[in-house]
C-alpha cells in the first residue's frame, strides 16, 4: 500500500522531477509536493565505499534491505525524516546530508551547519531562512553549530538517543558571530538528551562521529569505524550496540566516512526518480 511522502521545494518543481501535486510550503518561498510511494525501506550504500560488502552484510543481519548506488556520497543528495523529504535537486540552498544531523529515532532534535548553504544565518526563525523552512517542514527544532570543516556538521556531532556525542573541538569552537557552539550543545540536556563531549585526539582524522546510526527497535545501533578503538570503547561505556567496518580511505582522502557514504530511505526509488542509479545488493 502506498504511503504519502512530501518533498520540500524552494522553487517551482521542474516537470522532469515532479511526481505529484505541489501546494504551499512552510514559508512563502517554498512549495511541498505530495505523492504516493510504496513503503520499501532500504539502507543506501555507495559502491565507492571501501568496505561496502561488510557494511551491507551487517545491515542485512539487522533486518534492513540494502541498495547500492554509484553516487559517491548518497547522504549529500537526499534527506528523509519520516515521510518528509528534502533533496539537493529540490532544495539546493539548504543542500542536505552532512549539513544536517537529525535524530531519526526520537525525532526531537537536529543540528545544522552555519556554512555551506545560502541562508546560513544564526536566526533560524527568520522567514527567509532555509533552516527555518526545514525546521517547520520536519517539525523539530534545528540548532545551528559552526562546523570544524568547510561546511559539514556530521563529523562534529552524532545523535544516538539518549546521547548527543560531540567532538570537544566543536564544543569549544568560537564562531565569529558571537553564539558559541557549546550553547547549542548544552541546550540538548533540557530536551531530554545526555550530552557527551569527547576528545577524539588522533582518531578524529578517521571521523568516528560520522558513523551510521540506525533505528533498531527504537534503540540506536551504530555502524562505526574499526580505525577508532578509543571511540568504540566510549560506545561500550555508554551501552550503545555497534558493529564495525573499516573506513581507512574515505576519511583521509575525501573528508567523509560511513554516514556520508550511506543513507536510509523509505524506498530506493526516491534516488531513481531524481535521476540517480541504484543496484540490487542481494
Amino acid at each position: 500500500m502506498d504511503h504519502q511522502v512530501q518533498v520540500l521545494w524552494d522553487r517551482e518543481p521542474p516537470l522532469e522531477y515532479c511526481r505529484g501535486r505541489a501546494g504551499p510550503g512552510p514559508t512563502a518561498k517554498t512549495l511541498v509536493e505530495t505523492f504516493g510511494l510504496p513503503f520499501n525501506p532500504s539502507v543506501i550504500v555507495s559502491t565507492e565505499f571501501e568496505d561496502k560488502e561488510r557494511l551491507a552484510a551487517i545491515v542485512k543481519n539487522l533486518g534492513f534491505a540494502v541498495t547500492y548506488t554509484d553516487v559517491p556520497w548518497p547522504r549529500d543528495i537526499i534527506h528523509q525524516y519520516g515521510n518528509k523529504i528534502a533533496t539537493k535537486k529540490s532544495h539546493p540552498d539548504a543542500s542536505t546530508g552532512g549539513l544536517y544531523v537529525i535524530d531519526d529515532i526520537n525525532g526531537r532534535l537536529g543540528f545544522a551547519s552555519t556554512r555551506g548553504h545560502t541562508f546560513s544565518i544564526w536566526d533560524s526563525k527568520n522567514q527567509n531562512s532555509s533552516v527555518f523552512a526545514l525546521e517547520r517542514f520536519f517539525g523539530i527544532e534545528i540548532s545551528m553549530i559552526s562546523p570544524l570543516g568547510l561546511s559539514h556538521a556530521d563529523s562534529d556531532v552524532m545523535i544516538a538517543p539518549p546521547y548527543v556525542i560531540a567532538d570537544s573541538l566543536s564544543y569549544h569552537a568560537r564562531p565569529s558571530k558571537g553564539m558559541l557552539n557549546r550553547d547549542a550543545y548544552d541546550a540538548v540536556q533540557d530536551k531530554g538528551y545526555e550530552l557527551v563531549v569527547l576528545n577524539l585526539g588522533s582518531e578524529g582524522a578517521y571521523k568516528p562521529l560520522n558513523s551510521l546510526v540506525l533505528n533498531n527497535g527504537g534503540r540506536p545501533f551504530v555502524i562505526a569505524n574499526s580505525m577508532t578503538p578509543n571511540f568504540l570503547g566510549e560506545l561500550d561505556n555508554l551501552g550503545i550496540n555497534y558493529e564495525t567496518v573499516t573506513a581507512d580511505r574515505s576519511p583521509l582522502a575525501y573528508n567523509g566516512s560511513i554516514r556520508c557514504r550511506t543513507n536510509y530511505l523509505s524506498n530506493a526509488y526516491l534516488l531513481e526518480c531524481y535521476g540517480y542509479k541504484v543496484y540490487d545488493a542481494s
